[in-house]
């Protein structure tokens, strides 16, 4: 019952939290595909290539030094996501996808449990290409409650997910929103 009072309450602040509150972090010169290896206080750690068996695409791994890392993802619109005509529409399509990987991270033994908070559609308005989603859930793994976001943006025909795992006493500190919003900035600035 603690764990889904503590859900609620995160999706309640998260809500009205997750808003920009300062003013866009100039990010360090990208690798690639407009990727910054820095940005927000987080440092890009890795980066790989994601199999083509899998979709294709590249994965960067960013960490601050704690135990809070995010995932950034850029890859190809999927062809069951393209069903829909309205590019509007693969954003729902594929952020709904988030819900259900996390039931398959339970039955392998990744997490004891999970709630989604909430799925919401989180504007920010950079070009007319960028359409984001925003996902976050509630985790439980060997006694330890970690918050999952998820930020999903189309940028130039590709898809952006930033994903991050925060500890629960970090996840009110952490500057993921912005990161995520400073990214989709940074991409569509690249040329």
């Amino acid at each position: 019952m603690r764990y889904l009072a503590y859900c609620l309450a995160l999706a309640a602040v998260l809500s009205t939290s997750c808003r920009p509150t300062s003013p866009p972090a100039t990010p360090n010169p990208s690798p690639d595909a407009g990727i910054p290896t820095s940005l927000r206080g987080y440092r890009m750690t890795a980066s790989d290539t994601i199999a083509e068996k899998d979709g294709g695409g590249k994965l960067y791994r960013f960490n601050d030094g704690s135990a809070a890392y995010i995932t950034v993802f850029v890859y190809p619109v999927p062809p069951d996501v393209k069903v829909a005509t309205d590019s509007a529409q693969w954003v729902v399509i594929e952020g709904e996808k988030f819900a259900r990987v996390l039931p398959i991270f339970v039955q392998r033994g990744r997490y004891d449990a999970f709630e989604m908070a909430f799925a919401n559609p989180e504007p920010v308005v950079v070009e007319l290409d960028t359409i984001p989603g925003f996902a976050a859930a509630v985790t439980r793994s060997k006694g330890e409650v970690s918050v999952q976001l998820q930020y999903l943006y189309l940028v130039r025909g590709q898809f952006l997910k930033v994903r991050a795992t925060l500890p629960q006493d970090q996840w009110q500190q952490a500057p993921v929103p912005l990161f995520a919003q400073d990214l989709v900035r940074a991409m569509t600035s690249h040329h």
